[in-house]
């Protein structure tokens, strides 16, 4: 953090892409408007050198976030700024979660049709292995298929006619300003851990002005909302090999509805939802969830996607 006259410059790491930009402009703007300096510092993740190897595939836990986060632990930047649904449960020695701002919309959806729509053996593309086999499971009569690249290089490929569809997260759709996209129904499609916020992290120790202008782009409610969802999917050991949607919400003030979801490897949904404080959700989903076999399903899903 460098002052700069009166201002206090506050140095914003990020990947390249254009929604990953989009994304640190919009912590860039809320804290110019608390009266701080920002400067962009653009790091080139390992996850877009390799635009291939599915991303339940790859060996490198939080793929996208490992070089951004790097850049604050050297020194060359303040604070990081991702997607938190791609950040790992458990952060890099020396980093903490500094903010959550507010949500953006969580939910996954579909472009250009909607979903009921789709005409049988259509191919409909995703990158994410939650998103494919809960699609397999309610449309065993589309091709599915595996997409890599950034949300712009999925549209560009849609838009050649390589799908006929394709499903990613709505608030990416909606930070790109693209039209035409249809939100699927989120008690089927549970939505990543995370997902539709962002994560700013910083280094554990950071200075104190810092620090207080963390706090004050933090928003709580979501802040509580994603820390129990990703509290949930550790517990459960349940990241990106394994078809595992967790989604909380509140209710009123103190009580959360948790959802669970996951594609047993039989093919059938695995679904729970339990309302209570955010202490009372976590241990009642978890233990609701192991009852019913979930644990030994995931144990599954991470044998088949890491060999």
């Amino acid at each position: 953090m460098l002052a700069g006259g009166d201002e206090l410059l506050i140095r914003v790491a990020t990947r390249g892409s254009r929604l990953a930009v989009i994304q640190a402009s919009e912590v860039e703007d809320r804290l110019r408007r608390l009266g701080y300096s920002t400067r962009r510092v653009v790091v080139e993740s390992h996850g877009d050198l390799d635009r291939t190897t599915p991303l339940y595939k790859m060996s490198v836990r939080g793929i996208f976030e490992k070089e951004v986060d790097r850049a604050v632990l050297d020194g060359e930047a303040d604070i990081a700024v991702h997607s938190l649904k791609d950040v790992p449960y458990e952060l890099p020695d020396g980093l903490i979660l500094g903010a959550v701002p507010k949500r953006g919309a969580p939910f996954d959806a579909v472009t250009p049709h909607p979903l009921y729509l789709i005409p049988p053996s259509s191919r409909v593309g995703t990158g994410s292995i939650r998103r494919m086999f809960t699609l397999k499971a309610l449309r065993p009569d589309l091709e599915v298929e595996g997409v890599r690249g950034n949300i712009d290089t999925r549209l560009a490929k849609l838009g050649r006619g390589e799908f006929d569809a394709l499903i990613t997260a709505e608030v990416a759709l909606r930070r790109l300003g693209v039209g035409g996209w249809f939100r699927l129904n989120p008690s089927f499609f549970v939505p990543s851990p995370g997902q539709g916020a962002l994560g700013v992290t910083c280094r554990a120790d950071p200075p104190q002005e810092l620090a207080k202008a963390l706090r004050r782009i933090d928003h709580t409610r979501s802040r509580v909302e994603v820390e129990v969802e990703r509290e949930i999917a550790s517990k459960l050991e349940g990241g990106c090999t394994s078809p595992l949607g967790v989604y909380a919400r509140h209710l009123s003030a103190g009580i959360l509805e948790v959802k669970l979801s996951l594609v047993k490897s039989s093919g059938q949904l695995l679904r729970v939802s339990v309302r209570g404080s955010p202490q009372r959700v976590v241990a009642a989903s978890t233990k609701a969830f192991e009852l019913r076999g979930g644990r030994l399903e995931v144990g599954y899903w991470r044998s088949q996607t890491t060999h």
